[in-house]
């Protein structure tokens, strides 16, 4: 039967529902969907710290969540703070904004900017293959020298599977097809973990690259 995570606006979500479309196998396809961007202000930071908070009520599927958009950052040139590595080090100091407070995150992290995950809606149902997912993320990169917001990437997008959904019995271990952004739309995924984890990397193809 149908398992689906309830519309994630407010309250309506239960906590750690989306650990029921993040564990699931499925086979997800998306185009490239549309992005809103802020561009850079003043120099790209020379360090930045994943934020390892995810707002509720999303927070129990952090780990998920969050999941390869260390490496999507890393990517593209820039010197990372993990997002684990991020929440050892701020301690009790997680609980602080970096808006309200960037000296003493900045100081703390070790970086000049932190990158936050940020949920305005995300709804999937938890079949296999999955049948139909919808989202609107943003990423935003916040100075810990101002607190004021240097970027941000706002991506809204809405999938339903092609009729060919790929091998269903594929091993686990085995690399996910990747398909250039404009080339065939029809990417395949595993479960929710491969498509946040494409989605971070479409939004990290938008922050402009540091050379190494």
């Amino acid at each position: 039967g149908e398992q689906a995570v309830p519309g994630a606006r407010g309250a309506d979500v239960p906590r750690g529902a989306l650990l029921v479309v993040l564990g699931v196998g499925a086979g997800c396809t998306f185009g490239p969907p549309p992005v809103e961007l802020l561009p850079v202000r003043g120099p790209l930071p020379r360090v930045i710290a994943v934020w390892p908070i995810v707002a509720a009520p999303f927070d129990a599927a952090r780990d998920g969540l969050l999941g390869g958009l260390d490496a999507a950052l890393r990517a593209r040139g820039h010197t990372v703070v993990p997002s684990a590595l991020a929440q050892e080090l701020l301690g009790p100091a997680a609980a602080l904004s970096p808006q309200a407070a960037p000296a003493e995150l900045r100081q703390r992290l070790g970086a000049d900017a932190a990158l936050q995950f940020v949920i305005t809606g995300f709804t999937a149902d938890g079949t296999r293959p999955l049948r139909e997912a919808q989202w609107d993320l943003t990423w935003r990169l916040v100075s810990l020298h101002d607190g004021g917001v240097q970027w941000s990437c706002t991506q809204r997008g809405h999938y339903l599977p092609p009729r060919d959904v790929g091998d269903p019995h594929r091993a686990l271990d085995a690399e996910p097809d990747v398909v250039p952004i404009g080339g065939d739309p029809r990417l395949v995924y595993r479960d929710g973990r491969e498509l946040l984890a494409a989605l971070h990397r479409l939004a990290m193809a938008q922050l402009p690259a540091r050379s190494r």
